[in-house]
Order: structure tokens, then sequence, then C-alpha cells
């Protein structure tokens, strides 16, 4: 859970406006990074659901039929992710095929397949991994199909379906088979190994992608939401250094020196770092349901409106006004405004990110989270 804490790290030698120029610039590189993700593989290998269920929304749309034919560019939160039509089809020789998609420009690759491999792909495979040096993750989508198939049809267990799918992945993609072979299911996001991909491709960037990636993409486990909230610490951090240089330069019309623009961003913020939405599409039909609904209606009261912002910070206002808070920047003057804007950000930004952090934790804990249509989307 968040702490109400203001920050350990604050180096008191350190002028505030120091701060915040190094928050404005952490914030403007945030907002402005993005990070290119491809999915290679033919139509009907399910690219469009996996698509669906990284990113926990309904991005890109999926037919009885699938015929990638061209690629499919959908953009989420700072996500650009790509439908890529497969490799060694007349369209789209192998040879010519990583230039004429410019596969150099993705910062990752993710190759995928539903029923079998070509030499293709290992041609392909061989090539983004060694010729251009990119992270290349290999993907057998549809696996909760092939578990059914592989009990009902000869008794296997789910190990013996998994052992055989990656033996004869690895007879065709040979040495330069990846080290981990993901079985996901777009069915069931939370099942498998969904959960295991997402982390390895955040693994696999740094600095600001690899934040802007976590932001972005959906938390089908406890160490997904885990990582959504490290994220949110930064996004309430920016925004009450934000409110600090608004308290330095007051705008008429909050006594508290905050502007309440800044509010309402940092709290959409943190909604959309959840995938959390004002109106929530959950099934009431049982009594944790409607419990989880209820939360979410209440909090869409509590902080859906910039009347009902402004609200709560005039309650933090109260508690913190007779409070000292100079201390915490070695200045005086009008900075003790700004040391108050950040104070009372921080603190509200805290309690936003611990209620959608602690409703997303019940959200996934529910039977209905099993899927995109579970979400709260």
């Amino acid at each position: 859970m968040p702490s109400s804490r203001l920050p350990r790290n604050i180096d008191t030698a350190k002028s505030l406006d120091a701060y915040i120029k190094e928050a404005a610039e952490q914030h403007w590189a945030f907002e402005h990074t993005q990070v290119r993700v491809g999915l290679i593989g033919r139509s009907g290998t399910g690219k469009s659901s996996l698509i669906n269920a990284m990113v926990g929304e309904k991005l890109a749309p999926v037919g009885v039929v699938e015929t990638t034919m061209e690629p499919e560019e959908y953009q989420y939160n700072g996500l650009i992710v790509v439908d890529l039509p497969g490799c060694g089809t007349p369209k789209f020789p192998a040879k010519t095929y990583a230039s004429t998609m410019r596969l150099e420009t993705y910062d990752a690759l993710i190759l995928v397949s539903a029923d079998r491999w070509y030499e293709d792909d290992a041609a392909l495979l061989n090539q983004v991994v060694n010729e251009l040096k990119l992270p290349c993750f290999v993907v057998r989508t549809k696996f909760d199909l092939a578990v059914q198939d592989g009990h009902f049809d000869h008794g296997y267990t789910e190990e013996e379906v998994r052992a055989k799918i990656e033996d004869n992945l690895r007879s065709y993609l040979g040495d330069i088979a990846a080290d981990r072979l993901y079985m996901v299911s777009a069915r069931y996001p939370a099942q498998y190994d969904l959960p295991e991909l997402l982390e390895d491709v955040c693994e696999c960037l740094e600095g600001m992608k690899r934040e802007r990636l976590e932001a972005a993409l959906a938390a089908w486990t406890p160490q997904g939401l885990e990582r959504k909230l490290r994220v949110g610490r930064h996004i309430v951090h920016w925004h009450a250094m934000a409110a600090a240089a608004n308290g330095m330069n007051p705008i008429p019309g909050l006594d508290v020196s905050v502007d309440l623009s800044i509010l309402v961003k940092m709290i959409n913020k943190i909604k959309a770092l959840y995938h959390i939405h004002d109106q929530p599409g959950v099934d009431t039909s049982s009594l944790r349901n409607k419990a989880i609904a209820g939360r979410a209606a209440t909090l869409a009261a509590k902080y859906g409106t910039p009347i009902a912002v402004e609200g709560v910070m005039r309650q933090f206002a109260k508690r913190e006004a007779g409070k000292t808070v100079a201390k915490w920047f070695p200045v005086v003057g009008q900075i003790v405004a700004g040391s108050l804007g950040y104070l009372l950000t921080y603190r509200l930004g805290v309690q936003v990110l611990e209620d959608y952090h602690s409703l997303a934790q019940q959200i996934l804990a529910s039977p209905k989270s099993a899927g995109p249509e579970g979400t709260l989307t």
C-alpha cells in the first residue's frame, strides 16, 4: 500500500526550484515516451485477442475469421502495438520481411503461433535475435483449447500438452529457440504464461520506456499491480511538484494555492493507470461484485468531478493548514506556500492511489477478472 509519508530521499540541500525542474523534466519524458511492440504471426493465430489481453482493453477488433494482410497499429497510453502479417507468405516473403516491416524500429517483438510453426518463423527469429539484436518473445496462443483437446483426445495432462508443444516448437526453431516459450490464453489471461510474458517484456526495457509500458499493460496478477503502484507513486510526485510550482506563483481561486486542474489531471492519470473508469461494467449478479460496483461508484462520486475534488482538497487543507511544512525545504517566504502545495497534493495523491489500488486488488480477486470482458472497461 502507498505510504502517506513524504519521500524519505528528499535532499534538504537541494532547492525547491531544482526539485520542480527535475520533476517537470521526468514528467515530460514520461508523457512523451512511446513503446513499439510488434506481434508477428499468420492470420488466425489470435493476435488481436492477445493484444486486447495484453492491455486489458478492447483495442483490436476480434472476428470469427482473422485476416491480417497489412500491419494494423493500435495506440494505448503510450504503447503502440502493431499486428503484423505473417512472414513467408507470397505477399511478404521471408527474404525481405524484416526490411519491409521495418522491424528495427520496434522495442520488442512477439512471434505468435496457434497451431504450427514454419521454417520461415525460424529464419525470422534468427534474424531478429542475431542480426537486429531485438528482444523477441515466442508465444503459443489458444493454449486453453490445446489443453482441452489434449485431454479429450489423448488423456494428456496440462504438463504433457505443454511438453509436446515445446518439443514441436524447438524442432522447428532449433538452436535459436528462445529460452522461454510462453503458453497463453486470451480468454483466461490470468492463467498460464501471459502474466510472465508481460513482465518479461517490461524487463527487457529500461528507463522511461519500461515505466511507460508498465503503465499501459494490464495487471493480471498481484505482481502486475505492484508495478502499477510504483508508476503511480511517480505520477503523484510529479503532480505534487507541479502544485509546488503553482504555490510559489499562486492562482486565485483556492485558499491552499493549489491549481484544481493539477489535482484532476493527477486523479485521471491514476484511474487510467489501473484501467478503472467512472462507469464500470461490473457484473452485479454476485454480492461480491455488487460490493465492487458500489465501491467504484463511491470513488467516482468522490473523485469524478472537479467540484468533488475541490471538496476533498479543502478537507485536506483544513487538516494540514496548521502544520509547519517549510522544514521540508531550506527556504522561506513564498516558497512556504509551494511546500504546502506539494504536501497537500502529495498526501491527496497517496490517498487516491491507495483507494484505486485497493479497488484494483478487489477486482483482480473477483471471479469476473478472468478476461478483458471482466475488467472495469
